[in-house]
């Protein structure tokens, strides 16, 4: 069969932009749902370096990454704390529950770790792990010097951790990076929380 260039004769209309055969509406159609299943991928992938957690994926607390960002109400009004927030300055944050004896017991000592530090730099959170507010908004009546607490509303929070014991405490960063983790009641508790984040502030604290 005679030839010409880009085609042979009868192999279909020619695309007069570039000499080669025109492809038809069929082959178009096949590429669309491919490109759309690309364009999707690359949105996942975009989204996972900018650190939002993909669809369906479940966020964790982990030590040496960032903490995810979510809203934690108070115990005692209706405001609410957003971990973006947790930045800025090292963070201490010690899970309770008003059953909990060691964790009542370390509440006056955790509130000297803060104080030990200028001003800024230092902030501890207590965060209640009851399954009812009502009980952790009775104890803070009950106990004028804890000031605030915030709540772990249906527990989510101590699911993320994966909290098996309490007293727990998290030490986030300036960057809001878990730095550290412990996890059940330890005599000097306070003494290893205090070093830790001396070490992450580069000061010593007043003793």
């Amino acid at each position: 069969m005679r030839r010409t260039f880009g085609r042979r004769i009868g192999a279909g209309p020619l695309d007069d932009r570039i000499g080669f055969p025109m492809t038809d509406s069929s082959s178009s159609a096949k590429i669309k749902p491919m490109q759309g299943a690309l364009g999707r991928l690359l949105g996942i992938l975009i989204l996972a370096q900018l650190g939002f957690p993909a669809a369906g994926r479940a966020q964790t607390i982990e030590q040496r990454r960032p903490i995810p960002v979510f809203d934690i109400p108070y115990v005692e009004n209706s405001q609410v704390l957003s971990t973006a927030r947790l930045k800025g300055r090292v963070t201490v944050i010690f899970f309770w529950a008003t059953w909990c004896q060691f964790c009542k017991k370390r509440m006056p000592a955790l509130a000297q770790i803060e104080a030990a530090f200028p001003a800024g730099r230092v902030q501890t959170l207590l965060l209640n792990v009851d399954s009812d507010r009502e009980l952790a908004k009775k104890f803070l009546q009950e106990h004028p010097a804890v000031k605030s607490s915030l709540f772990d509303q249906d527990l989510r929070i101590k699911k993320m951790a994966s909290v098996r014991a309490i007293p727990y405490s998290l030490i986030l960063d300036d960057k809001g990076v878990v730095r550290f983790i412990q996890e059940g009641d330890r005599a000097n508790e306070i003494s290893i929380l205090l070093r830790k984040v001396q070490k992450l502030t580069g000061e010593k604290g007043a003793s």
